[in-house]
């Protein structure tokens, strides 16, 4: 089992990155590696991502699924990545907190079961690499939003 967690903080609003977490082009545009995503149904989203880490270098399809959404603060994710060096399971859930008026915190928890040859890897090394993947999109995420005009309702 492989675990992951924790906070970055944006500069931007709850509003605004809540509607960038649900919009493909922008996710597809800050996911590393991202190569194609979109959306399936209202619920489903479906992609590919090709990494080049070595020992998880590869072509990647990506389905995940909202379980649940409480805009703008709260969704729970549940999804799975396949690819040739195995099967990534999990489930998410991410919490937005407005700190201020263009302040929002972002909080992450993750589980996930991994199997085929990426089960046979350590769990610290596959946290370490799904950590890093995340911080990478995050930090992109946080200067296209801060890059982007705010509007006011």
């Amino acid at each position: 089992m492989v675990h992951i967690a924790d906070t970055a903080p944006f500069s931007a609003t709850t509003a605004a990155l809540w509607q960038a977490l649900f919009t493909p082009a922008v996710l597809a545009d800050i996911i590393p590696g991202c190569r194609e995503l979109s959306q399936t149904s209202p619920a489903d989203y479906a992609g590919e991502i090709v990494l080049g880490i070595a020992a998880v270098a590869g072509r990647y399809t990506v389905d995940v699924h909202v379980d649940e959404a409480q805009k703008p603060t709260f969704t729970r994710l549940s999804g799975t990545v396949a690819g040739p060096t195995g099967t990534i399971t999990g489930q998410a859930t991410i919490i937005l907190e407005e700190v201020s008026r263009e302040q929002t915190n972002f909080t992450y928890e993750g589980q996930a079961t991994v199997s085929g040859a990426l089960g046979h890897m350590s769990p610290r090394f596959i946290e370490g690499v799904a950590t890093t993947l995340i911080q990478q999109g995050l930090r992109r995420l946080d200067k296209r939003l801060a890059s982007e005009p705010t509007s006011t309702p």
